[in-house]
């Protein structure tokens, strides 16, 4: 998938160091991500993903210390992330 918005994800792991590694990670997930319909994002991430709409996601990455936020247009196979936010193992459950 294109991911627009990695840019978010990078500043993130800038200024949370322990958070960089993971970031990058899922990162290499969502460009190789292949899913043309939201059961398949379930299917494959539905451990750490939230469904919050139709097209918006939530994945609670409480390991990497952090949630991060973003949309997904299937028939496009674009992901525009939103938001990185701050989280802890509390908060993910």
């Amino acid at each position: 998938m294109i991911v627009i918005g990695a840019s978010a994800l990078a500043a993130y792991g800038e200024a949370h160091p322990q958070a960089g590694p993971g970031l990058r990670a899922l990162n290499a997930l969502l460009r190789q991500a292949t899913w043309r319909a939201r059961n398949e994002l379930a299917r494959d991430c539905g451990a750490v993903a939230r469904f919050v709409s139709e097209d918006a996601v939530a994945f609670a990455l409480p390991q990497v210390g952090c949630s991060v936020a973003f949309r997904v247009n299937f028939e496009l196979g674009v992901i525009r992330i939103i938001a990185v936010t701050t989280i802890n193992e509390e908060d993910a459950t």
